[in-house]
């Protein structure tokens, strides 16, 4: 539900999706409508390499002058920006106050600049190894070895491909066959074994393919040699592909440069692949049948038909109590229900179309509709309805009357131990089932958390959900399941290192958010909150997501008797792969954090949470108003456009 209360800190970054940004200047820019554009294709980025030198690196954004804090940002917001806040929402697709297109293409080009520039210095201007010394002073060619060339790098991305690629899909044109030659090449690694290393150890979980470039290794079956290779080889690619365990022990018998494909990298290939090889397929059926063929892609999004309890014509509307991207939100009282109240989001649909968000639409409507599996959550809100008109489409949820948890954050600046602990373990059950329904939300927030009557957060806003993992058709009628997202989306204050390096993500991003806004309750601020300075704020994201640095906990959380605290804000915010949570859910709700919790009375809300907002009545709307005045509401464009992709609201 995308109840944006009073449109406060909607900093969104959003690359793949579609529509005008803003730039510096204030100026439209707008967003190539490509998946793969060049500017801002995902990079795989060597992450130890990068690592050593992100300190002193220059992410291409433009130094901040003094600019308030994330929270005072939200504070000014108020009616003098109404006006303009308005205009530019009917512009955008993303809510974003940030020159967020304009931020990411340029923090891509960079890491992209970079990457091949540490990828050249590795192999051209470090120091050599014993064994290439040896070689150079033998007068062998390893001297060249260490020096890359395009056509070297060319050579074994074409075995890698042959390997690997026309194996998976089949029947690549020479086009797509282009493509992938240039993924991989982007994406293969140098590197060198010393002879007697051991490249491959039998009954690992391979996660690496390898091309050999120069020497020649040994497969060795139960310590048997039961076979070898030289220059060209390449081994490693069912382990890669099909994730079997190795087959042998693969030692190197000579000094060996190999080039290597990591499994993260090839996944993203697939995806990448996949997609394109989707979008063109999609192309030609469009040609050919036209109508017949979806008007949506990826994911393959449709509008499920739901019967609404309540008729349309039932609805009457009361008051304004927020604006989103393409609309406003009201409180609305049904005529055979007089006593109860709920929130009814009209969204414009020449808004939607014009900016390309059918798809967007369909998908919070989805995953709204997928919450209410398994019996629901008490903690997401709940879709009681979609109608459209000839203008508009609408979401009727239940109606939540406490605001939003970052007004209440902003009323009491620091949150108490019992207030925190209550609002995060709300949250970390509305992931969870949101996870297990085969979602990811991608931006929690504080402003995206509700408070309803009696003190209880329910997750809303699902505009940024991601199905994943998600199935994707390929031409050949087969399917590919995707497990990595890679579009950069969000709030910057609370995206995850995965977000901001392209190596793939999944639903441990969500977990980050949680664990931003853990540390904001504590202490008042988030954690890579820098006055608005996104180039400190990625830079520090990266470097604890990488491993170099570990997060520096505020004062609050070091304090005696909050080490559990502690721990557990730490354990969120950390690398994907230790991240707790993302591999067992449980872990994350069993942490010694929340002892003390009667988890049981708080998941039938039998528990008094240490908060209880004042509401007066059904149809109160007091907890919606920003210095003393209510939101006002845009005007609706008439639509004359197609309004099939949304016949079935």
């Amino acid at each position: 539900m995308n109840l944006k209360i009073f449109n406060k800190t909607n900093n969104k970054v959003a690359i793949d999706d579609r529509g005008p940004s803003q730039t510096a200047e204030g100026k439209a820019q707008t967003v190539p409508n490509t998946p793969l554009s060049p500017t801002v294709t995902p990079v795989a980025l060597d992450l130890h390499e990068l690592g050593d030198d992100l300190a002193n690196m220059d992410l291409g954004l433009s130094p901040n002058a003094a600019s308030p804090s994330r929270r005072d940002r939200v504070k000014t917001m108020g009616q003098k920006n109404q006006d303009a806040a308005t205009e530019e929402r009917i512009k955008r697709n993303t809510d974003s106050m940030l020159e967020d297109a304009v931020i990411a293409n340029h923090l891509k080009k960079r890491l992209q600049i970079r990457f091949e520039q540490l990828t050249k210095k590795t192999l051209m201007n470090t120091t050599f190894s014993d064994f290439i010394l040896a070689e150079i002073r033998e007068g062998s060619r390893a001297k060249e070895s260490a020096m890359v060339t395009d056509e070297e790098k060319a050579k074994a991305s074409d075995l890698a491909i042959k390997a690997a690629m026309e194996g998976y899909f089949s029947n690549m044109d020479e086009s797509m066959l282009k493509a992938a030659k240039g993924l991989f090449m982007e994406s293969l690694e140098r590197e060198e074994f010393s002879k007697d290393s051991l490249l491959c150890k039998q009954n690992d979980v391979g996660d690496k393919l390898f091309v050999l470039e120069i020497g020649t290794v040994d497969y060795i079956v139960n310590g048997q040699v039961a076979g070898s290779s030289k220059d060209g080889a390449v081994f490693g690619e069912l382990s890669l592909i099909y994730g079997v365990k190795r087959q042998c022990d693969i030692k190197a018998t000579t000094d060996c440069v190999c080039w290597s494909l990591s499994a993260l990298a090839f996944k993203r290939i697939q995806a990448i692949t996949a997609r394109e090889n989707l979008k063109t397929s999609k192309s030609k059926i469009m040609t050919k049948f036209g109508k017949q063929a979806s008007t949506l892609s990826e994911d393959q999004e449709v509008a499920k038909k739901i019967e609404a309890k309540i008729p349309f014509e039932d609805l009457k509307l009361l008051s304004v109590v927020g604006q989103g991207t393409f609309g406003a939100v009201y409180i609305a009282a049904s005529k055979s229900l007089p006593k109860e109240s709920f929130a009814l989001k009209r969204m414009s649909k020449s808004s939607i179309v014009d900016r390309d968000n059918e798809k967007r639409v369909l998908i919070e409507r989805n995953a709204l509709l997928a919450m209410q599996n398994d019996g629901g959550c008490p903690f997401i809100i709940s879709l009681m309805g979609t109608y459209q008109d000839k203008d508009c489409v609408y979401f009727l949820t239940e109606c939540v009357q406490g605001g939003n948890l970052i007004s209440y954050m902003i009323d009491q600046d620091i949150l108490s131990h019992s207030e925190s602990m209550f609002f995060v373990y709300n949250i970390a059950k509305a992931l969870i089932h949101c996870h297990n329904q085969g979602y990811i939300h991608r931006d929690i927030k504080p402003e995206n958390c509700l408070i309803d009557k009696d003190g209880y957060i329910k997750l809303c806003d699902f505009g940024m959900a991601k199905r994943l993992p998600c199935t994707v058709v390929l031409p050949n009628g087969g399917t590919e399941v995707v497990r990595l997202a890679f579009t950069m989306c969000g709030t910057p204050e609370f995206m995850a290192p995965e977000f901001v390096l392209s190596t793939g993500y999944d639903k441990g991003v969500d977990l980050w958010a949680l664990g931003c806004i853990m540390v904001e309750m504590y202490s008042g601020r988030g954690p890579f909150d820098f006055d608005g300075d996104l180039k400190k704020t990625f830079k520090a994201v990266c470097l604890i997501g990488m491993g170099r640095k570990t997060l520096d906990l505020p004062k609050q959380l070091k304090k005696k008797g909050m080490e559990a605290a502690g721990t557990f804000a730490k354990s969120l915010l950390i690398s994907a792969k230790d991240r707790i949570g993302v591999d067992d859910s449980l872990e994350l709700l069993n942490h010694q954090y929340f002892e003390g919790l009667p988890k049981e009375e708080v998941n039938s809300k039998a528990f008094k949470p240490p908060y209880v907002p004042k509401v007066k009545n059904a149809r109160d709307a007091s907890n919606f108003k920003q210095d003393g005045e209510a939101p006002k509401e845009d005007p609706i464009e008439p639509f004359t456009g197609d309004s099939s992709w949304c016949d079935n609201f």
